[in-house]
């Protein structure tokens, strides 16, 4: 079986040149802050102003996973209840920004022409037992699994059944409220921006949120795209808080109670059974990486797929040394990026 790990470099880059160009495409990391974006901030009730501070601060940190894992482990050791609380409060609204800000994106591709279902329509003639397992919470890669697979990614079952992991969750996945939450109701709030602002306020708790009774939406669907909608949908079912892991270096599973024994454990089974494993578009810097490829099999070939020679061989030679059983595939790295890998694809024999 071939397992393809797909990082964020996948959907910057995930519709072919000769395509329209989506509307709105991925931001850099470095523009996750942008002006450009202030509608997804003021949709869930966070300042502009919020927008200018962390733009300055992610421009002095090393990285977005340096800024967000230093903002979350000072939130860990912070003694005052009360400030420890503000602080929680911030990072909810810094989710529910990004998770909004992704909702954008994941609507703006044509997806006929996704670089996705282009490879998936070759996995599929060739009839390869293959694994997806992705990093990013847009839903391009759903819809292009439901579109040419012809399944219908409504629970984690189906997920399962497709042979598809998302390792940070998805913006079409909601959760339950804590029993000890309030409920809200439409009169809390005059629009769907107070409805999310309240609701990003309450996210991040002593008490952990639980994967149970998860709700996924049809990553097809137009309520995706709809504000008012989606709070509705949010507020009749009490499904309030999206299940996204932000992109901090330690694991925040805790927060999700039962998300790892499920989901971990798939993308666990898969690389154990992988003969081959691509690694396209994703840098390799944080603690799953290493814990789901515990399991891979000795001299299991790894080719990895960047824009950039260097880049690849560097993160070549950090899965090497993070998991010593997988070996640089015969045949080297690609270094043109996905598009150029995805019209060059082909079975290999396994």
């Amino acid at each position: 079986m071939k397992v393809f790990i797909f990082g964020a470099g996948v959907s910057l880059g995930a519709q072919e040149k000769s395509g329209t160009q989506a509307r709105t495409t991925p931001p850099l990391t470095q523009d996750l802050f942008s002006p450009n974006y202030k509608d997804s901030a003021e949709a869930v009730g966070l300042p502009n102003a919020h927008l200018d501070v962390y733009r300055e601060q992610l421009r002095k940190s090393k990285s977005l996973e340096a800024w967000l894992t230093a903002k979350w482990e000072h939130i860990q050791q912070i003694g005052s209840p009360e400030h420890r609380r503000w602080e929680l409060n911030e990072f909810g609204k810094i989710t529910f920004y990004i998770w909004r800000l992704i909702q954008g994106v994941s609507t703006a591709y044509n997806t006929d022409l996704t670089l996705y279902r282009h490879l998936l329509r070759k996995i599929r003639a060739n009839e390869e037992a293959y694994g997806l397992i992705t990093f990013n919470y847009d839903t391009l890669l759903d819809r292009a699994v439901q579109e040419e697979f012809g399944c219908a990614l409504i629970d984690l079952d189906v997920y399962e059944q497709a042979r598809y992991v998302k390792l940070h969750g998805s913006i079409n996945w909601l959760m339950r409220k804590r029993p000890e939450d309030r409920s809200i109701n439409r009169v809390d709030s005059a629009g769907a921006s107070d409805s999310f602002r309240i609701l990003a306020s309450n996210m991040y708790k002593e008490a952990a949120l639980s994967a149970a009774g998860l709700m996924v939406i049809d990553p097809s669907s137009e309520t995706m795209n709809n504000l008012n909608g989606l709070r509705n949908v949010m507020i009749s079912t009490e499904t309030y808080y999206p299940l996204l892991f932000l992109p901090v270096t330690t694991k925040q599973y805790a927060y999700v109670h039962g998300f790892e024994e499920k989901v971990m454990q798939q993308a666990r089974n898969m690389l154990q059974q992988a003969q081959h494993i691509y690694l396209i578009g994703y840098q390799a810097q944080d603690e799953i990486i290493r814990d789901v490829m515990s399991g891979v099999r000795p001299n299991t070939p790894l080719q990895v797929v960047s824009r950039n020679a260097q880049s690849a061989v560097q993160i070549s030679d950090r899965v090497v040394e993070m998991c010593q059983n997988v070996l640089p595939a015969r045949g080297g790295h690609n270094f043109n990026g996905f598009e150029d890998f995805v019209r060059q694809y082909e079975p290999i024999g396994l």
